[in-house]
């Protein structure tokens, strides 16, 4: 049943699925569309792209934005990728 099944871990395997093959920032953006945020810090670019999720599991449903953080060069090769939880803001 879809209602047992962690979302979260689909939605993971789905990222690894689609950036295993993906070696350029532009790759990504092809599937994604651009990114909602993007910070300069030296060399490097990191992008970042924010989904909302509902998880489901055996403590409750858990519901949120997953952060995948992917950091490139300047030419777009892509360097390292993230995934986690946003935390939400503290007012």
């Amino acid at each position: 049943m879809i209602g047992k099944v962690n979302i979260l871990a689909i939605l993971g395997l789905l990222f690894v699925l689609l950036l295993g093959c993906a070696t350029n920032i532009n790759q990504v953006k092809d599937k994604w569309g651009s990114p909602a945020k993007v910070e300069s810090q030296g060399e490097r670019l990191i992008h970042y792209y924010y989904f909302y999720v509902e998880r489901v599991g055996r403590f409750g449903t858990k519901s949120g934005l997953v952060v995948h953080e992917i950091t490139t060069d300047k030419d777009g090769k892509i360097l390292r990728t993230r995934k986690y939880w946003k935390q939400p803001e503290i007012k």
